[in-house]
């Protein structure tokens, strides 16, 4: 098992398997949108000719919120385009795995957030699915995944657990830059101080490619990949193209596949040890409803629920 940053990770090969994130969902959401968007708009320029039994000031505000779902969709869009998107690329004899999401290709290019992991120190492979019951406001919330599953032999898994942790805890440089500013603003720090951090700041940006969100210092809860107990590493299939038999079916010839499974992960029932039905949901990215549920259940405020699910993060390190 080796660990690679996007520069120095190693080129596919002409046989390669690459499996990305496809563009189609965004697409499809975008023309929908981007539809209903003009439909609204048309209305609104039309609104005195028609017979709408609507306030105008209603009919914006749809207009307004429409147009905010199609910008995400653009997001996403172009996001999916990059060559950053990609997840899993299986080469002849190895599988070579990005556990930084694609949304998040604005953090620094040298980190090591890609695993090659040899065929050799895969125990088996197998396709998961599973449905995971969430309370929401309006209720229960059911949603639906897939994943894939590796069964790893090597003994540095604990190695990969933690450069996952570590790329979770991850913060785009930019954003310490600012923090620090703006303390040294708070204190009235020196002038020479200030100039040096502005510096720094500049330097860092021009140290970054131009284009998209390079500077942004917005951080994706969207984590693809995650360790599992036992060793196993689980890739979230949603929306990965090609589909997870064209993986199995690639994995075939030097892994052993296991049966596919289904489970049932229920948040919205008492479990024995709730501190591992939080962990699970801030494993999976679902921050926010892991302070929820810590707030339900212990009464916390929202800084010490925020607090509480962090430690666990830390100690699952």
């Amino acid at each position: 098992m080796k660990f690679h940053s996007i520069t120095d990770c190693p080129a596919p090969e002409a046989r390669s398997l690459v499996c990305r994130v496809s563009s189609l969902v965004s697409c499809i959401g975008m023309l929908v949108t981007g539809l209903l968007s003009g439909g609204l708009l048309y209305l609104d320029l039309f609104w005195k000719d028609h017979d709408l039994d609507l306030p105008l000031y209603v009919l914006r505000y749809i207009e307004v919120v429409i147009a905010c779902i199609f910008l995400l969709f653009l997001f996403h869009f172009r996001k999916s385009l990059r060559t950053s998107n990609w997840l899993l690329r299986l080469d002849p004899g190895r599988a070579v795995i990005k556990f930084r999401s694609y949304l998040n290709d604005h953090l620094p290019e040298e980190d090591k957030i890609v695993v090659e992991i040899p065929c050799a120190e895969i125990a088996w492979a197998r396709k998961t699915k599973e449905r995971v019951v969430t309370n929401d406001r309006d209720g229960a919330v059911y949603q639906f995944f897939t994943f894939l599953d590796l069964k790893l032999k090597s003994q540095d898994a604990e190695a990969l657990r933690q450069a996952i942790l570590d790329e979770r805890n991850r913060r785009p440089p930019i954003e310490a830059m600012n923090r620090a500013l703006f303390q040294a603003r708070k204190r009235r720090a020196p002038d020479s101080e200030i100039a040096l951090l502005k510096a720094e700041i500049k330097q860092e940006e021009q140290r970054r490619p131009k284009g998209g969100s390079r500077f942004s210092t917005t951080l994706h809860h969207h984590y693809p990949v995650r360790m599992t107990d036992a060793s196993i590493l689980r890739l979230d299939w949603s929306g990965v193209r090609p589909r997870i038999g064209k993986a199995l079916e690639a994995l075939e010839a030097s892994v052993a596949l296991e049966p596919v499974i289904k489970i049932s992960s229920d948040f919205t029932q008492p479990a024995q040890n709730i501190e591992e039905q939080i962990l699970d949901l801030a494993a999976r990215g679902e921050t926010f409803k892991a302070i929820a549920l810590t707030r339900e259940r212990y009464g916390y405020s929202v800084a010490e629920a925020k607090a509480f699910v962090e430690s666990l993060l830390g100690k699952d390190s």
